[in-house]
């Protein structure tokens, strides 16, 4: 508030100098009573003029012409009027300043606001140029020292509320400076945000991939090793075949040798080959396919070795069973031969 004092007193200083009237404080200690009663709103910020002080001996100024008294009154009725339209102007912008204040205001309104106020300053300093002009008027066309003192106090009223309002204006414009600052920081971490959301999810992507790759390269593994455990059980099936022809065979040259009238015999078996063939390979398939089939749980997970001597075992087993069908004698040399085998196996 002292503040305020002093700034106005030095702008109604500096307007005194400019005018070369006397400074507002001897002025109003000049006032007469009608005088201060019509303007309260003077009256009332300069408590000075309650108990005005006696004035100076001084001669008495020449009485003005008829026709320059009702000028000076009329330019007097439209500076006051002036003064109080500017005083509803100004308790109406104090009024939505509070109530702007209390609310948190956005970049595009203090943008308006700032604008708005510039322009009330505008014409603000327009009617101060006005009622500069009115009091340079009066100080050419009269010499009355109270009148003067009166408008250099009002000027320096209105002086002191521009200068007050240039003041809120400026903190304003350095608030929308910092919301713009405050602004484009959240851009910039936007934009960083994005960069690293978007090598995350790069990365990620290229993680799964590469675990896709994987996973795709083990499927066709295992269906390579199941490939080739199917064709080693395919060759296996016509080994065995083979040798249960040859053992045929071969039971057919000794029952030769032996002197035997096994024709009939032989007919009736050469009749039944096919028949018997095609039943000991079905017997040999479901064999190995349900020995395979037990050796093995479909929730484990086996290497190709432990694939391979399941089937082995499978068709050894398997082909034994047939053979000892065909000759019960030759089942000790089939165990001897699986024990062997099951060695080198192990081995």
């Amino acid at each position: 508030m002292q503040q305020q004092r002093a700034a106005q007193q030095q702008i109604a200083a500096q307007v005194a100098a400019a005018t070369g009237a006397a400074p507002p404080s001897s002025a109003s200690a000049a006032a007469t009573p009608s005088k201060a009663a019509a303007t309260p709103a003077s009256k009332a910020k300069t408590p000075a003029k309650k108990t005005p002080a006696p004035a100076p001996v001084q001669a008495p100024p020449p009485a003005p012409k008829p026709q320059y008294e009702a000028q000076l009154q009329s330019i007097h009725n439209e500076v006051q009027t002036k003064f109080e339209e500017l005083s509803q102007m100004i308790a109406s912008l104090r009024r939505s300043q509070v109530q702007q204040s209390a609310l948190p205001l956005s970049s595009d309104v203090l943008v308006s606001s700032v604008q708005r106020l510039l322009r009330e300053n505008q014409m603000k300093d327009q009617l101060i140029a006005e009622k500069q002009q009115l009091i340079d008027l009066l100080n050419e066309r009269h010499s009355d020292t109270r009148e003067r003192d009166d408008l250099r106090v009002q000027l320096s009223e209105l002086s002191q509320k521009l200068s007050n309002q240039r003041q809120i204006t400026r903190a304003k414009t350095e608030k929308q400076d910092e919301l713009n600052h405050e602004i484009e920081t959240l851009q910039e971490k936007l934009v960083q945000v994005k960069q690293e959301s978007e090598r995350r999810l790069g990365a990620l992507q290229q993680q799964l991939d590469e675990e896709k790759q994987k996973q795709t390269d083990e499927l066709d593994n295992q269906r390579k090793q199941l490939e080739f455990n199917a064709k080693q059980a395919e060759e296996e099936v016509v080994r065995v075949r083979e040798q249960f022809e040859k053992a045929l065979s071969e039971n057919k040259a000794l029952k030769a040798q032996a002197s035997r009238d096994i024709t009939s015999e032989l007919n009736r078996l050469k009749e039944q080959m096919p028949q018997l063939i095609n039943k000991t390979v079905r017997q040999m398939v479901q064999g190995v396919y349900g020995l395979v089939t037990d050796s093995f749980d479909e929730d484990e997970e086996y290497d190709g070795m432990t694939i391979t001597k399941a089937i082995k075992n499978a068709l050894r087993a398997t082909s034994s069973r047939v053979l000892r069908q065909i000759d019960p004698d030759e089942d000790d040399e089939d165990e001897e031969e699986e024990e062997e085998e099951d060695d080198d196996d192990d081995q």
